[in-house]
């Protein structure tokens, strides 16, 4: 059976960006990096795939994330934000039209208190910035780049081997040896979708022998680390759980996933792409909400196209498939008509048809995001899902990586293992980074474990509809808003913008608004008991008044 120092379990931007870091960190580890995806994701720039001059085919097929403090600081820290930001879109404010008809009258906001502007792009752009940063930086690898001022290409990444079209199971996650078993086999392309538009570009990554292995064959392979970043699939996660279902383990440390079911707020969502008009700003948020819908539009290039997200309730009569053209059009006359002029007749039609897709539902791993003796980490949505109104999806997601690479740092430096310039590949040396890294994933789950939990359980906390959605989320963005505003040297922004915050930890976040709320509840008590005085005293007065 073959072996290899480290598994990636899935190529999205958790999983690439995980791959890079530790490159990194541990240039003579061999890392084998695995997805479904049946090919390389396509060039970030190319038109035909993500749209330019008005030319929308297909791009609401993307899915587009915000990227914020946490997210561009992860990608800052490995040295290929310069590289993402050439492809995404500045938001820096946004103008909604909260009620129905054409003469509401929009407000915009614009953010100028955070420290970075959220970058917007698709979710698959930015898999591909990534994978094709590797790329270019293997291909340039024999180069001279010490006159590059850039230093795109500081690093080889020539130790990371991509395979697209695998699927990977777990056979034996507790080998004495420290060890891990999979075993991976070659998916049919014909049950995964591309969104690739064009030719996949050449394969230039290179794979290792046991990688080669026709479409019918599963092979094994066993590594000491496998990192487990392959989203809401969670075939680790699941594994992990299941195992300790098997042994009985019911004891309060025993490792589960938190499901939460009783979703209060179930919504379905259809993506539309339109082009806007030369005279409207091609870098705002642009949403619409009603009481029967919520459409929020954000930029997918720089050329002006967009893709709105309409989010409806899962029983709505236009959330289904092959709706009637003609009343999905009216539909959308009488709740955002600012908008159903920039969509055409074929896009109509399209989206009537088309089914609904859902939302992610609100999971997390606890009580630790690793299993063993730190042989297996899950990262990302694997580990902690949210649902993707307030941006903190992908930004947790990438955060967790840039986290772990801060612990894997403190424990080089306390080995006084210099991190990204080892060149020591003797066996001993080996075994002491492996061991090394796995001390850090057992610290990193440590610290990282408690922080995701907040993070699921307040953005759960803050999906209600209803009275529930009115007591935890209307009325406290209300007060943090009036609070704020009054006294900002005291009180904070709401809890969505201190969540955004990437200098503080979720749990700081919340620890934060919670002693807001007390001196809230303090100044309006104090409020309330003043004026009950004042009224008691007219009444005396007037009573007396009245007697006299």
């Amino acid at each position: 059976m073959d072996s290899t120092d480290v598994v990636v379990c899935g190529g999205g931007p958790t999983g690439l960006l995980c791959a890079m870091m530790l490159s990194q960190k541990f240039p003579h580890f061999q890392i084998q990096l695995y997805d479904e995806q049946p090919t390389p994701p396509p060039t970030p720039t190319d038109p035909l795939v993500w749209g330019s001059n008005n030319n929308t085919t297909n791009l609401d097929r993307f899915y587009l994330i915000g990227l914020g403090g946490r997210g561009i600081t992860s990608l800052e820290e490995l040295g290929v934000w310069d590289s993402v930001q050439r492809v995404a879109v500045p938001v820096p404010g946004r103008k909604d039209w909260n009620g129905k008809g054409v003469h509401v009258q929009p407000i915009e906001t614009f953010k100028t208190e955070r420290k970075y502007v959220t970058q917007v792009l698709p979710r698959d752009k930015l898999v591909s910035v990534l994978y094709h940063h590797i790329r270019d930086c293997q291909i340039n690898n024999n180069h001279n780049h010490d006159n590059d001022n850039n230093n795109q290409y500081h690093y080889s990444y020539s130790n990371i081997d991509i395979q697209y079209g695998c699927k990977v199971e777990p056979v034996d996650m507790d080998r004495p040896d420290g060890s891990v078993t999979i075993s991976f086999s070659s998916m049919d392309p014909t049950v995964v979708d591309t969104t690739t538009a064009t030719p996949p570009p050449k394969q230039q990554i290179t794979t290792t022998s046991s990688s080669s292995s026709s479409s019918s064959s599963s092979l094994k392979l066993s590594t000491p680390i496998l990192i487990a970043a392959d989203g809401s699939a969670r075939t680790f996660a699941n594994a992990m759980e299941q195992q300790q279902q098997h042994d009985n383990n019911n004891k309060n440390d025993a490792f589960r996933v938190i499901r939460y079911n009783d979703d209060n707020n179930q919504r379905v969502y259809k993506n539309i792409a339109f082009s806007i008009p030369n005279d409207w700003r091609k870098d705002m948020n642009y949403a619409v909400r009603t009481d029967r819908v919520i459409f929020d539009a954000l930029p997918a290039n720089h050329h002006g196209d967009y893709v709105g997200v309409l989010l409806l309730s899962k029983n709505d009569d236009m959330a289904r498939s092959n709706v009637d053209p003609n009343d999905f059009r009216t539909f959308l006359n009488d709740h955002i008509p600012q908008f159903i002029h920039l969509i055409d007749d074929a896009t109509i039609a399209k989206v009537a048809k088309r089914s609904p897709s859902t939302l992610p539902m609100f999971r997390y791993v606890t009580p630790r995001m690793h299993h063993d003796d730190g042989r297996i980490v899950l990262l990302g949505d694997c580990a902690h899902t949210v649902k993707p109104y307030f941006g903190m999806g992908a930004n947790s997601a990438l955060e967790d990586v840039k986290l772990l690479s801060h612990f894997i740092d403190k424990h080089q430096q306390q080995h006084k293992i210099k991190g990204g310039t080892a060149t020591n590949t003797d066996d001993d040396d080996d075994d002491d980074d492996k061991k090394l890294l796995k001390q850090a994933i057992q610290d990193f789950s440590t610290v990282r474990s408690p922080d995701i939990k907040v993070l699921v359980e307040v953005s759960h906390s803050l999906d209600g509809r209803g009275l529930q959605g009115i007591v935890f989320f209307l009325i406290p963005i209300i007060l943090d808003g009036i609070f704020f505003k009054v006294f900002p040297q005291v009180f904070a922004p709401n809890i969505i913008s201190m969540l955004q915050n990437e200098e503080i930890t979720f749990q700081e976040a919340v620890t934060r608004k919670r002693m807001d709320r007390i001196g809230q509840i303090s100044i309006l008590a104090a409020i309330a008991a003043f004026i009950k005085y004042i009224v008691d005293v007219v009444v005396v007065v007037a009573t007396s008044t009245m007697k006299g």
